[in-house]
């Protein structure tokens, strides 16, 4: 059994489900046939019930006390080995019989979970759900968390109306998303969205999904034809967002795409304001739309720009008031870090990366020059909170790098062309 234990509550009706598994006619035939003792199922039911009956106290206390909360999870691990030994008793009663019986039995199966609201399959093995999944139409929370082996859900999840919780971060073998996902309106938190090709299951589909709280992460973007189908996602509307990821798959270096098209799907993907963290992965436009590294995202702490192989300018970066962790990595085409980095005009505004304390640039095959920000006085100078600097695998770097760090505590630097020598003396 998958589903891992949440309090009493659960572990009740699971052995609710127990005593149904103990009454099914195929297994008390094959028990009897095999001259099992009946006395031996009266006592495991006398079991279960007087575990039933003390459940609910226990999930009232387990909270609190510990010795409880053992012996929940001691009492959960006997209750599973239970299912397994009636699993196994199924089975061969199964094979017993003949296929129209079997099939029923399956069917007054799926009718015993109808009421299940929480279901974990994390970190098995399997490689498709059943479509009779689609019948729990009371199902709230379903966890597949790194299924790695699953490849697709059930056609028909738009069925579980009730369901606010799915999360399938790390079931990375996962080909698509079912279609018609916007009918799922109580949806609180989804994990990841695979944008598809069609309508029916494109990334127009978020449009409807007002509630989503967390963190999200769209994946395949390369699928979305124009800035019109990106527009439909509402991202700007999912005011609950704190966490964003942007990911497009590498495609083949052949494959042609409009650079202005790219550029306007990431215009359209343009989150709320309150967005904490962002991350854009393989995006495939030569230039960044304005609206990424504005001023407005006054609490942007993260940032991660990372495989944007057709770039040859980097974002203004050096307004975000809150900046404090930013990742640049895998730009193939630049060649120069400049005034625009620092804040996008040559008119002086706020200090530049003023609350930037982790500065990670690598992967950099053409990057040659990181230009020094001008500025009157050590006061208004860029980066002055900033205490971790790495720079790896920047090859074609011989320009100066940033002179007065007052804060920095950590430097990294690795395979450079800039020598050892050449580095700046900094005060920490």
């Amino acid at each position: 059994m998958a589903a891992s234990l949440v309090g009493g509550a659960f572990l009740s009706s699971f052995i609710g489900i127990l005593f149904n598994r103990l009454s099914d006619p195929a297994i008390i035939k094959m028990m009897r046939g095999k001259k099992v003792d009946q006395k031996l199922l009266q006592k495991l039911e006398n079991i279960l019930n007087v575990v039933e009956a003390v459940l609910n106290d226990a999930e009232k206390k387990q909270i609190t006390d510990p010795a409880v909360k053992r012996w929940l999870e001691n009492l959960q691990d006997a209750v599973y080995d239970a299912d397994d030994l009636l699993d196994e008793l199924a089975t061969k009663a199964a094979k017993q019989k003949d296929p129209p019986d079997d099939e029923n039995l399956m069917h007054g199966s799926i009718a015993k979970l109808i009421h299940l609201r929480y279901l974990d399959l994390s970190c098995t093995s399997i490689v498709t759900l059943p479509e009779s999944l689609s019948c729990f139409y009371n199902l709230q929370t379903l966890k597949l968390r790194y299924c790695e082996k699953l490849k697709k859900l059930p056609s028909k999840m738009q069925n579980l109306v009730n369901l606010r919780h799915l999360d399938i971060s790390g079931t990375d073998d996962l080909e698509e998303m079912p279609k018609k996902m916007s009918e799922l309106k109580d949806l609180q938190f989804l994990s990841d969205y695979i944008a598809g090709k069609h309508e029916e299951n494109g990334i127009g589909e978020l449009g409807e999904l007002a509630h989503l709280h967390g963190s999200l992460c769209i994946q395949e973007l390369e699928n979305v034809k124009n800035s019109g189908e990106a527009s439909n996602a509402r991202m700007d509307e999912k005011i609950h967002l704190n966490a964003l990821y942007l990911t497009w798959s590498s495609g083949e270096d052949s494959e042609v795409f409009d650079s202005q098209s790219e550029k306007d799907v990431l215009d359209k993907l343009r989150p709320h304001e309150d967005l904490k963290k962002l991350w854009v992965l393989g995006y495939r436009g030569t230039m960044f739309p304005d609206w990424v590294g504005q001023s407005s995202y006054h609490n942007m702490t993260v940032l991660r720009l990372s495989g944007c192989r057709n770039c040859w300018v980097l974002p203004s970066l050096g307004q975000l008031p809150s900046l404090e962790r930013l990742i640049i990595e895998e730009f193939d085409k630049v060649k120069k870090i400049g005034g625009s980095f620092y804040n996008g005009t040559h008119q002086h505004q706020e200090t530049p990366f003023r609350s930037l304390k982790i500065l990670i640039i690598r992967r950099m095959p053409c990057w040659e020059e990181w230009e020094s920000y001008e500025c009157d006085d050590d006061d208004d100078a860029p980066f002055p909170k900033l205490e971790t600097l790495v720079i790896w695998d920047c090859p074609k770097l011989r320009g100066d790098l940033p002179t007065f760090l007052p804060s920095l505590k950590s430097l990294h630097a690795r395979r450079l062309d800039v020598m050892c020598q050449e580095l700046p003396s900094y005060a920490h």
